[in-house]
């Protein structure tokens, strides 16, 4: 619990060196019968590269339930504007899962991808729902995977 305490505190930290925060809320597990609540915190760097409008940056998220399961990870993050103020983002990274009372994933080593689509609600803001799946890609023989869906509010500093 103490190690979970300072991997929150530094996401939440973070910012003052990232381009955005996003905190989401929802539900985990939504193919099984082992459904939760499920908060979420992802860190999103500035972009690093541009390809027009769409930036290619880098992220870090972490996400825990209510059945005591928890989940780390960093990787490539996507985000392209659309019309209207709205944005599609799409994100894969590798990570690391610590299974509470919740569903056995199989291994330690847990791939999200995820795709979530978000509106402008204030400069800098964006209110979104997003729909990700957590995979271990075949590592282990066990693999039933998790999807969850959440809310997201994001905020670009």
């Amino acid at each position: 619990m103490r190690r979970l305490a300072i991997i929150l505190v530094a996401l939440l930290a973070a910012p003052s060196l990232a381009g955005e925060l996003s905190i989401g809320a929802g539900a985990i597990g939504l193919d099984d019968d082992a459904e939760a609540a499920g908060l979420a915190v992802d860190v999103r760097a500035e972009p690093f590269r541009r390809f027009g409008p769409t930036e290619l940056r880098l992220g870090v998220g972490a996400e825990f339930d209510t059945d005591a399961d928890f989940w780390i990870g960093a990787g490539l993050v996507v985000i392209r504007p659309l019309a209207d103020a709205w944005r599609v983002e799409v994100s894969l990274m590798p990570g690391l899962y610590a299974q509470g009372d919740g569903l056995d994933l199989g291994s330690v080593v847990e791939f999200r991808s995820l795709i979530g689509v978000s509106r402008r609600i204030a400069p800098d803001t964006w209110l979104g729902v997003s729909i990700s799946h957590k995979s271990n890609a075949g590592i282990d023989d066990t693999n039933p995977g998790e999807e969850a869906v959440l809310l997201h509010l994001s905020r670009r500093f």
